[in-house]
């Protein structure tokens, strides 16, 4: 009978001991499965560090205008009984633009004309026959487009940054995938109280025939440049404790390729693009796709980009 018992109690220790074993052999490789450290090989897309430069900007809107411009005004208030030109015209200095007849009812007086004070090309016309004006109501805008420059409102978070000679590409809704080159020559000293904006006034580096003031721009300003670095996706980079680093592929002693963390820091970010300023080399093969799922001796299979 005892020795019954004891054989009984051994067969169940056994049991115990081999229901263990089994777990923690399945607890390994579900580890494994699952991709935590010691796990199997991780697939990955990668990519050749470059050096070059990015160059942040800001879009904005603007205006093409004349670089001289003035509006013309009457002489006498009163009913605009006349107009002589239309957008476009080009007209002398002392041209009537319009008519003005300052009579009023039970009195009559002699209608006055509204002459250009330069010569130039009529830019803008407000107003229209028939319309009530006094001497403080431009009746027109008369420019001299042989320089042809660009008016924009910059936001106020955007303000300080403007700086004259900043370089800037120009793109026009008349001319579909053309841009044009042009310079901040003018930077206003104060924001509009009102709009919370800054003016600016670019030039174009060439002059082009086709490009007429009234036109809208859409313009590109290059608020800074840096001076070349090595630069990487900025989805590459693993921020974690305080500490900045991405994954780079190597090929191990034994032949393998396997991840090893390089920290890093990094600078100026422009679409979705980052400069790094230390920590990586030439050569480097930066992991840019499955990198979450690294830690520093992963071992790796390229699946595609640049470095398969």
């Amino acid at each position: 009978m005892t020795i019954v018992a004891i054989a009984a109690i051994a067969i169940a220790i056994f049991a115990i001991g081999s229901s263990q074993n089994s777990s923690t052999a399945s607890d390994k490789q579900g580890r494994k499965a699952n991709g935590a450290p010691g796990s199997g090989m991780k697939a990955v897309k990668v990519m050749p560090v470059v050096v070059r430069a990015l160059r942040p900007y800001v879009d904005v809107g603007g205006d093409v205008v004349a670089d001289i411009e003035v509006s013309v005004y009457p002489d006498i208030g009163g009913v605009i009984s006349k107009m002589n030109v239309v957008i476009g015209d080009s007209i002398g200095k002392g041209h009537a633009v319009a008519t003005v007849d300052p009579s009023k009812p039970g009195s009559n007086y002699a209608i006055s004309d509204v002459p250009s004070p330069i010569t130039g090309v009529v830019t803008s016309v407000p107003v229209e026959r028939g319309d009530t004006v006094t001497t403080s109501t431009a009746i027109a805008k008369v420019g001299v487009i042989d320089n042809l420059e660009i008016d924009v409102n910059l936001p106020e978070a955007d303000s300080a940054k403007a700086k004259k000679g900043m370089s800037a590409k120009v793109e026009l809704e008349a001319f579909p995938g053309e841009s044009f080159d042009a310079t901040v020559t003018k930077v206003s000293p104060v924001l509009d109280p009102t709009s919370r904006t800054r003016q600016i006034v670019l030039s174009f580096a060439k002059k082009d025939g086709r490009i007429a003031a009234g036109m809208y721009a859409n313009v590109r300003l290059f608020t800074e440049e840096d001076v070349g670095h090595f630069v990487v996706p900025s989805t590459s980079i693993i921020s974690r404790d305080g500490e900045d680093s991405v994954f780079v592929a190597v090929t191990d002693e034994s032949g393998k390729k396997v991840a090893k963390k390089k920290v890093i820091k990094f600078g100026i970010s422009v679409d979705n693009q980052t400069a790094i300023t230390k920590g990586l080399a030439v050569g480097d093969m930066v992991v840019y796709e499955g990198q979450d799922l690294l830690a520093d001796g992963s071992e790796v299979t390229i699946i595609d980009g640049d470095g398969k």
